[in-house]
Parts: structure tokens; sequence; C-alpha cells
């Protein structure tokens, strides 16, 4: 049954009126002012129809409707206005209220009916508006959060690391909304020979960001049969040129006629130890090459057609070679098409912008050159996807046999503490090829990290620097290896390494909150592991030293 709240000061009316329309099937309240209206209504939420009397005393029909229309009020009225006044004037007041409806009290039955009936059915279009969209905000509710884990996801297949051997990598990754269809990575193919990638698909949005996670996945892959990287013959395997890995990743994403998608990537492939580099560039923008040696700026790249819109199609890749020190600079189109008015940011000023890009930490570089663009369109948001991926060539790892049986591993690191996790790794692996035994391998392994993340919080105050780690297997007659680590920061004094160095690590003591501090443990853990464990300052530089009997 249908409630309507009635509302007026003459007992008449309201006896006359309730009567009129309980006998249509009405649930009929009848209150004599607006003070007991308000009352109903706070605990009748099921009531959402008020015929009103235009004046009464306390709070009249025109204030008591301007609180039922107000914000503050928790659900829609359907509100009449009714009154004997039938003036414009009264009129006009009424429906500035809020009214929905005014009625003259000397209107028949038959019509005071019907403009009820018509209330009622505008109150049920309302309700089933208001209904359908409280389920249109709780869809978009799941699907925002769909969304926002989907973005979450396309950030975790952003890579970690920010050095592999020698070749450092830093990144920016900005997509225009929640997910995007670029992306970028770099992987390890084998001890000599890191590929790595930029690629940017067709449009925005869903559909583009699930190809861009499975082109991302498909690059990853190197089991035999699914591998794009990889040429494997006999469980043997060799390096993919970039051409032939686009090639097959332009069979693999062929699009049905009905699809627009199709993506165009900059993939190379660098050889460690030689710098050699190959690449592959199929409707991706030329690369930037930021030669050191040379202090000047080229662009790199082949006019290959994009990916995934035509087969066959044939690729051809180009071959460059680097000079230690030397960084590579590759992007999406979203830099280059910023705007500002009708203006394009362009290669000319990201060019300009890289080579300016004067930054103390390494990771910080690529993030420099996107602000860069923001100022230069005067604002934050791009209007498309960007990603921004700098790799520089450290040279090679130095590894040579002497002629007295000495093996030598020496490398230059950023200093971090992902940085040490992977150069203690990369000793290890240098210990491994030489036969040094797993237990000395794992002690040295430590004194790596130890020693680097001592250097970078200490001697560098958290601060990006380089470090010089030198590894030598001597089997003489006197076999050790020795581990030397440089730095160029803060010196420790030689009192306090040696009061260090000179202790025995103790368990903590519950009661000793002093005993539970972790400054010094590294050190005195490094002495009690080794056979001789020293430093040295010149012209500097501090040298931590190592050494560990393999006999």
């Amino acid at each position: 049954m249908k409630s309507i709240l009635l509302v007026d000061d003459s007992k008449t009316v309201l006896l006359y009126m309730t009567s009129a329309l309980q006998k249509q099937g009405y649930d009929v309240i009848a209150v004599e002012d607006g003070e007991s209206a308000l009352e109903v209504l706070t605990h009748r939420d099921d009531i959402q129809f008020v015929l009103s009397d235009l004046m009464m005393p306390g709070i009249s029909g025109i204030e008591l409707c301007r609180e039922l229309k107000s914000s503050a009020f928790s659900r829609y009225i359907f509100f009449v206005l009714l009154s004997s006044r039938n003036d414009q004037a009264s009129i006009i007041q009424g429906m500035d209220a809020g009214a929905d409806d005014f009625v003259d009290k000397k209107t028949s039955v038959e019509e005071l009916q019907a403009r009820i009936r018509a209330g009622f059915r505008t109150l049920e279009l309302h309700n089933t508006l208001t209904t359908r969209n409280r389920e249109l905000d709780l869809a978009y509710q799941t699907i925002q959060q769909d969304l926002d884990s989907a973005g979450d996801l396309m950030a975790q297949l952003l890579p970690v690391e920010e050095q592999i051997h020698t070749v450092q990598f830093s990144f920016t990754y900005l997509p225009c909304s929640k997910i995007g269809g670029d992306m970028l990575g770099f992987i390890e193919l084998d001890e000599q020979h890191i590929a790595f990638y930029v690629f940017d698909v067709s449009g925005h949005g869903i559909s583009s960001a699930l190809m861009a996670f499975s082109v991302q996945q498909t690059l990853s892959q190197r089991h035999q049969s699914e591998s794009v990287t990889l040429d494997w013959h006999q469980n043997e395997y060799q390096i993919s040129e970039p051409a032939a890995v686009v090639e097959r990743l332009n069979r693999r994403y062929q699009q049905a006629n009905n699809s627009q998608l199709y993506f165009t990537i900059e993939y190379a492939v660098l050889n460690t130890q030689t710098g050699e580099l190959k690449y592959c560039t199929a409707g991706h923008p030329k690369f930037v090459w930021q030669r050191s040696n040379r202090d000047s700026i080229e662009q790199v790249g082949d006019g290959n057609f994009i990916v995934g819109a035509l087969d066959p199609m044939t690729y051809q890749g180009g071959t460059i070679q680097l000079e230690p020190q030397d960084t590579l600079w590759l992007f999406s189109d979203g830099v280059l098409e910023a705007k500002r008015g009708d203006e394009l940011y362009g290669m000319e000023r990201l060019v300009s912008a890289i080579s300016h890009a004067q930054v103390e930490s390494t990771r910080q570089t690529t993030n420099a050159v996107l602000e860069q663009v923001q100022q230069w369109q005067e604002k934050p948001e791009l209007d498309d996807d960007v990603s921004l991926l700098r790799v520089k060539w450290l040279g090679p790892l130095e590894l040579t046999v002497g002629e007295l049986n000495q093996a030598v591993f020496k490398c230059t690191y950023h200093t971090s503490l992902e940085t040490s996790r992977e150069a203690s790794k990369e000793v290890v692996q240098f210990l491994n090829q030489q036969s040094v035994s797993t237990q000395i391998s794992q002690t040295l392994e430590l004194c790596v990290v130890e020693l680097m993340n001592n250097a970078f919080i200490h001697a560098y105050q958290e601060q990006e620097r380089t470090i010089e780690l030198v590894c030598e297997v001597c089997s003489d007659n006197n076999p050790k290896v020795e581990l030397r680590i440089t730095d160029e920061g803060n010196a420790i004094d030689e009192n306090t390494f040696q009061s260090y160095t000179s202790k025995q690590i103790e368990a903590p003591n519950r009661f000793d909150e002093s005993s539970w501090l972790p400054s010094g443990r590294g050190l005195m853990l490094i002495s009690q592991m080794t056979d001789k464990f020293t430093v040295s300052h010149e012209a500097g530089r501090n040298c931590f030293s190592v050494e560990k009997s393999i006999s």
C-alpha cells in the first residue's frame, strides 16, 4: 500500500482528505503541523509522498518543502503544496522552494487523485533511476578496483634490477590512465648477452594493456618451444637476431579483421663483453645513442613496419659498436607527442633534455627528463603513455689469468642496496668458475654485500656514487682469494675500525637495548669469517681488503 503524509492545520481538511484518499487505497498519515511531519518522516522511511498546506503556524508549507528538498535530508520526497490561495505569487514561491506540484484546495477530488497518481508515477521513475544509478556506481567501483589491480599487476611486470653484469638501467613508466599499452624491460639471455626493449601497443585501456601483458610474457619466455629470443637446437641455443625476434612477434600477434591492435617496438641485444649492440626498430621512434668519448648524441633506428598488422613481413636489423660508458635512451612516442597548444615536444627538445640531464642518482635521470617534458607542456598529465629507458654500458668485465696462476675479476658499480646483491652474485659466479668451494664463495658473497652496503650507507650517506670491486684468486704456493672494495666517500677512523674488528660478536642481551644496535656488527662478522681484514686510505680513496685462504 502506498503511503501519503498529509499535513494541514485544519482538522476538517484532514478528516475530509484522509477519507477521500483512503477510499482510493492509500495509507494516509495525517499531522497538523510541520514539526510533526518532520518527526514522522524521520521514523517512517517508507513515506516519500507529502501533501502539505501552504500556510501553517510554526513551520510553514514553504519551509517544510525547503527542508525536505535540501541535501541534508536523506531521501527524495515528492512534495505537493495545497492552498486556497491560487495566486501566481504563491505558486512561484512554492515552486522555488522545490515543490513538485501545486494544487488548489478547491480542485475536484478526481483531479487531485489524478495528480497524486501522476506524482507516484514520477516517484516510481525516480526510485528506479536511483536504484539503477546505485547499481552503476557499484559496478563502476568494481571496475575501478579491477583497473587498480590491473595497474598494480602491470607495474609488477616492470624490472626490479638496476644493474646486470656491467650494464646499468634506469627507467620511467607513466601510463596516461590506470593501465596503458606501453611496456619496457630487460632480460639476461646468458652470461654475455642482455636484451632490452620498449614497445607501445596501439590505443589505451584494457585491450591494449592485455596485449602489452602478453607481449611482455612472450619476450620473457625461455622454454624451447615458446622462446622467441633464443634459437634452440638439440638442447643448445643461440641468441636470436633482433630482426628475427620481431618477425616472430609479428607472426604471433597477427590481429583479426575486426581488431585494431598492433604495436611498435625497439628491441636490442648487447654483448656485455664486446659492446656490440644489435637492434631492430619496428614502427618505433629511433633510440638515442649518447657517446661518452665524443661528447655527442646520435639517433639510431630503422624504418621497419609496425608489428601485428601484416603477415608475412620482413624486418631489417642493425649493429653499432658501443664504447665503455656509452648510454642509450629508448622511449615511446608519448614523450615526443607531448603538446603545448598545437606544438609537439619533438625529438630535438628530447635530445636537448637528455644532454642536460644532470642528477646525482642514475635512477633519477629518466625522471629528470620526464620532468623537463612536463614543465614544457605546463602540466603533469600526458595525453599518451610514456616509457623511458636508459641503458649505460660500463665496459667489459675485467677477467684475466696471469702468469702466476692468478685469476682477476674487476668491475665498477653504482652504489645501492640492490647493486650490492647483484655484485655479490657476480663474484660467486666468478669464484665458481675458479673451482672455489661453495663455503668460501658464500663467505665472500656476504663480505661483498656487507662492504658495499657499508660504503653506500656510511661512506656515501646513501647517495649514488661509484664503487670499484676487485676479486683475485691466487693458486700459487699460498692459495687464497683476495677481495678489495674501494670507495671515495667518508673515511672510517682507524681506531673505530680496529675497535670493531677486534671484537667478538655476542648474542644480544634482551635487557640491554644497546646490544641490539647494528653499528659495526657487519665489520665484526667479516673479521671473524676471514683470515685478514684491513682498511687503507690513499688519495681520498678508502680500500677495504679481505683475504681468505683456499688451501
